[in-house]
């Protein structure tokens, strides 16, 4: 306009005009020709969206161009508003339905995936946490003075003699006792509790070597604070099922349970290792008097329940190392009271199993049912602090060593495959599983009562039936016998008939193996054998030949 003024006022505006129209028909045929090359909108298959400016909706002529639908679009980082095509072709579409299908299927594996990883990792954490801890330290009086049949640095061996034993035992014991009344005097005089000055001199034994004094006096403060309330198991014993029990033995009973409470009152670990150095006592007097019968020619026919019974004074053997070990035997007057009591026990119990076995076994049976309350009570009313506390070494030595065989024998009421398998990661885990025994002595002592019960260990009952099924395979496989059915196999073994409801799915697995053979597999193995091994005699093709008969059945059977 400013050169139309100065120099051509009259061709300026002529010009300016086309010129005009030349740049916006330009102008229109670039945004046409971009919109044609370009695919979709941003955001779909990576491809940028095309932006309209407004006011242009195409060009004039009969070859018009229609815009598709438009949206309007928000632009971030300009702060304007823009249309943009909102279309998609329907190929297009579909393809990209089927990426985000394929995306998430991805996805999902994925996350599958990872939460397995978390459930492992979970898994692994809680195995590690619940991992057994150990006593620091080992407190047992005749730890120390007797020794333990688990430790290796002790030297085994026979004993010395009688005389030399009792010597120094009772020079030893003689000085425990001077010990015990001084320190109670020493308390008198000084206003402490005898229990405080004991802690300053009281016997700590390391297993390995390196013993962190200060954590096994920690650990004893702890132990003081466990408690029993001794009306809590009465009150147990109360709310169970009262066993049936003459007033010839309620009586001594009474007098028994009662002494405990008055002599270990707040003292519970010195009360249960009282307990267990008595309750060894029945089971050995039982073995006595069973081997007296057999010897005079009496009875034999329970012959067999002397491995239940050395297997009960096993286990309670057991329970006595574990309380010794948290301190239980380090009071001199515990200690006299339960080896005087023992003895005296022992004597009473053979005296009347003379008069009467069954009142024997009930006497034993009340005993046992009284530890089970005692025990139960125990582990509830202390259950937290127990749950923070570390199993003794002998603990998790016995009940999860692997050598089960000796824990199985009393367990004379379950079934096969009913065995319990103690876990073992706490104190609490210990108590409630001495717990558990005690129940399993008393279900046998119950039994040992009844008439023609038959008292068999769980071990017993395996080897029976593991003969009875190899009996029954060797005929099915290798001769022409008639045994067919357990009826039968009971006629050719008369011992196994208490056995028959165990026996019958045995013979019925046996029975489908047999089918299942090919007609004369055992007459092309020795062809077999001696393609693999043309050296092999022929003697020896016919041993291999019936020992290869036999394994595959017995490993799939049992």
């Amino acid at each position: 306009e400013m050169h139309a003024r100065t120099s051509s006022p009259a061709k300026c505006p002529r010009l300016a005009a086309p010129i005009l129209l030349g740049c916006l028909i330009a102008l229109q045929l670039a945004v046409l020709s971009r919109r044609q090359t370009t695919g979709h909108l941003r955001g779909i298959s990576g491809t940028p969206a095309i932006a309209a400016r407004p006011g242009i909706s195409g060009i004039s002529g009969a070859t018009r161009w229609r815009a598709p639908s438009l949206q309007t679009v928000h632009h971030p980082s300009r702060g304007r508003r823009f249309q943009a095509r909102a279309s998609i072709p329907e190929k297009d579409k579909y393809l990209d339905e089927d990426r985000v299908s394929m995306r998430t299927k991805e996805l999902e594996e994925r996350k599958q995936h990872l939460l397995q990883e978390l459930t492992d990792i979970n898994k692994e954490l809680e195995m590690k946490s619940s991992k057994p801890r150990t006593l620091p330290c080992d407190y047992g009086y005749l730890a120390k003075t007797a020794g333990r049949y688990f430790d290796l640095q002790d030297q085994p061996g026979p004993p010395s003699n009688a005389l030399n034993m009792a010597r120094d035992n009772f020079f030893r014991e003689f000085d425990e006792m001077i010990r015990f009344f001084t320190i109670r005097l020493q308390a008198l005089f000084t206003g402490r509790s005898p229990r405080e000055v004991e802690e300053q001199e009281e016997c700590i034994i390391d297993p390995n070597g390196d013993l962190d004094i200060q954590a096994c006096i920690d650990y004893r403060r702890q132990l003081g604070n466990l408690t029993l309330s001794n009306d809590a198991v009465w009150a147990r014993e109360r709310n169970r099922p009262e066993i049936q029990t003459p007033i010839v033995i309620k009586i001594p009973y009474l007098i028994l349970c009662y002494m405990l409470d008055f002599l270990f009152d707040g003292k519970p670990l010195e009360r249960f290792w009282f307990l267990e150095t008595v309750a060894r006592m029945p089971y050995l007097s039982y073995v006595t008097m069973l081997h007296l019968y057999e010897s005079f020619g009496w009875w034999r026919r329970a012959a067999a329940v002397k491995r239940v019974h050395f297997a009960e004074e096993w286990n309670e053997f057991h329970h006595l190392l574990i309380y010794e070990s948290l301190g239980g035997d380090q009071s001199w007057l515990t200690r006299f009271l339960a080896q005087h009591a023992a003895i005296i026990y022992y004597w009473v119990l053979v005296t009347l199993w003379l008069l009467s076995p069954t009142l024997a076994y009930n006497f034993s049976e009340l005993i046992e049912a009284h530890a089970v309350d005692t025990y139960g009570e125990f582990a509830d009313a202390n259950e937290e602090l127990l749950k923070s506390l570390p199993a003794p070494a002998i603990a998790l030595q016995y009940y999860m060593g692997g050598d089960m065989y000796l824990y199985d024998e009393f367990q004379t009421e379950r079934e096969i495959g009913e065995e319990r398998r103690p876990n073992i990661t706490s104190l609490h885990d210990v108590i409630c599983t001495i717990r558990d025994d005690e129940a399993e002595h008393v279900a046998t002592m119950a039994a040992c009562q009844k008439q023609g019960a038959l008292v068999r260990s769980i071990n017993t009952e395996k080897a029976i039936l593991f003969f009875g099924a190899t009996y029954y395979l060797t005929n099915q496989l290798l001769t022409s016998s008639i045994v067919r059915s357990t009826p039968e196999l009971i006629r050719a073994l008369p011992f196994l008939t208490p056995f028959s409801e165990q026996l019958t799915p045995l013979v019925a697995r046996i029975n489908e193996l047999r089918e299942a053979l090919p007609e004369g597999w055992i007459e092309k193995l020795p062809e077999v054998i001696h393609d693999v091994l043309p050296a092999l005699p022929d003697e020896a093709v016919d041993a291999l030949v019936t020992l290869i008969s036999r394994l595959p059945f017995l490993i799939d059977l049992f």
